[in-house]
């Protein structure tokens, strides 16, 4: 089933959370001095990517999908077209 474009920025919010959740944890972890705080980072971390991981395995069974709809020279051809 695929959805139509206008429900499209709701379906990936999640996966915008997610992601975003991935990169904060990712920076405090290398920030983090201490060995014990930084493998138990380690740890939310894989765990952030594996949910991100799964998230997109989710909306693209529904239909989403996340591959480019052109190419990098396809896209700077048409902006200086």
């Amino acid at each position: 089933m695929a959805y139509n474009n206008d429900f499209l920025p709701k379906m990936t919010d999640h996966l915008d959370a997610l992601r975003s959740c991935l990169a904060a944890e990712t920076k405090r972890r290398d920030l983090e001095t201490g060995e014990s705080m930084r493998a138990l980072r380690s740890v939310w971390v894989k765990q952030y990517e594996k949910e991100v991981a799964n998230e997109i395995l989710f909306l693209t069974a529904r239909g989403i999908s996340f591959e480019p709809e052109m190419t990098d020279d396809e896209l700077i051809d048409a902006l200086f077209a």
